[in-house]
């Protein structure tokens, strides 16, 4: 980073702050302890910058280069891919009908820009939401204007909401979800929450559990209601052609040592049939680090990012590449939801019961519990408590095609059943939206 670059972001960095009329003790608390760690995310901020080789991520990470944007557009924010994938029929619906408003979604992470820029959405742009200093969430939302900010799923930042508000944008959050983690945060943060939720116009909540969570963290129950799992109002599913012939399964958004227990399990337990396995991991950049387990394992395999495609002896197929899932979806005959055999709360278990593939997940579910809950039941997946439980079962489903099309047709008419989801999410957010 150059010296310039630094003076630059020296004046946005969180100053101390001392008591005074119109902030609150514990929003002093939370303002001192990101003054104590701003060394630190400068820091982290700008390693990742230099990782993603991106001069905007820097700088919007801290409220500079944002572009004045005409015509007051609708800001959504979305933490990463998972949350843009939610947001896309939210997307979708606002273009359809108000095609004159542009939108803005920003994201924490270029993985959640990079899904952003694959949409091809017209009349919307991509920003990094700025860390939740106050100076520069102001600035980003000064530079923006937006009529209103849609927060999606579980993000709660304090200096944004209380910013957006002094601005009189009115706060919407979409979505809502809330952890375990968050309800059991500390008694400081919470009169924090206490603070803040009461500032935002609307939480349109998952579930009624959710939705009393905000209620006991602090939102006016007049602003919370439970609208139901956005999720289910998915685009038709399109299929489209699989460049690999053979017959496969696939292990999708996988994370760190999730693919390593897969890959020893296949080793000591290889399914029948020999079938392919295509792992789709969360993160691709990890990609020279998979391939390092899969040669310890003896594994032969193949790389998407090398232009290599599986023949009849390859075992693994690595797809390192971004935006691809629905050429797997496609022909997969089974789906791992990956993010569940580890502790990372798994990820978005509909997308592949709605392109009609069955789907197979771990026990770590936390970030997707209603949906993992509604998909067992119905019999569309099945939930596995090991990773040789997990090989065990997916070699039983891809040899029996009569279990196999009942978890497909499940998992088809489970998401089709909820799809009118969004209309009710519409007529709650179009009111803040319209004629601004």
């Amino acid at each position: 980073m150059s010296v310039a670059t630094r003076w630059q972001l020296l004046p946005v960095i969180e100053k101390p702050v001392t008591e005074k009329p119109g902030i609150e003790k514990p929003q002093l608390r939370y303002r001192l302890l990101l003054f104590v760690l701003s060394p630190w995310l400068l820091f982290k901020v700008t390693k990742e910058a230099f990782a993603v080789r991106s001069g905007r991520f820097l700088l919007q990470r801290f409220g500079i280069s944002f572009n004045k944007i005409e015509g007051r557009p609708v800001w959504i924010h979305c933490a990463s891919v998972g949350e843009v994938n939610a947001a896309r029929p939210l997307v979708n619906s606002i273009r359809q009908r108000l095609p004159e408003v542009p939108i803005v979604i920003s994201t924490t992470t270029p993985t959640g820009a990079s899904t952003v820029s694959r949409q091809a959405w017209g009349n919307v742009e991509h920003v990094y939401l700025p860390v939740d200093f106050y100076r520069p969430v102001c600035m980003a939302l000064g530079s923006i204007n937006p009529r209103a900010l849609i927060i999606m799923e579980t993000e709660i930042w304090p200096n944004l909401i209380l910013g957006a508000r002094k601005q009189k944008i009115p706060v919407l959050i979409a979505n809502g979800r809330l952890s375990d983690r968050t309800l059991k945060a500390p008694d400081w943060l919470k009169l924090v929450y206490r603070q803040v939720l009461p500032q935002v116009s609307a939480i349109l909540c998952k579930t009624d559990k959710d939705a009393n969570g905000f209620k006991q963290l602090g939102a006016n129950s007049d602003t919370v209601q439970t609208i139901g799992n956005i999720k289910f109002a998915l685009p038709a599913y399109q299929p489209v052609a699989c460049e690999v012939e053979r017959q496969f399964w696939l292990a999708a958004s996988t994370h760190e040592d999730e693919e390593l227990q897969i890959f020893r399990a296949l080793r000591d337990n290889p399914i029948a049939d020999a079938a392919l396995l295509i792992i789709a991991p969360r993160h691709p950049q990890r990609s020279e680090k998979i391939q390092q387990q899969i040669l310890q394992c003896g594994i032969r395999y193949a790389v998407r990012s090398k232009s290599q495609l599986p023949d009849e002896n390859t075992q693994v197929y690595l797809a390192d590449t971004l935006g691809e899932m629905n050429q797997w979806l496609s022909a997969a005959k089974l789906v791992f939801v990956g993010g569940s055999l580890v502790p990372v709360g798994g990820h978005n278990l509909l997308e592949p019961a709605a392109a009609g593939v069955a789907v197979l997940s771990g026990k770590h579910v936390d970030n997707v519990l209603d949906e993992a809950e509604l998909l067992t039941q119905s019999g569309a997946m099945q939930q596995v408590q090991s990773v040789e439980e997990l090989i065990e079962t997916a070699g039983k489903i891809l040899s029996d095609s009569d279990l196999r099309k009942k978890m497909e047709k499940a998992g088809m008419q489970t998401v089709l059943k909820n799809a009118d989801v969004l209309d009710h999410y519409m007529e709650q957010i179009l009111p803040f939206i319209a004629d601004a």
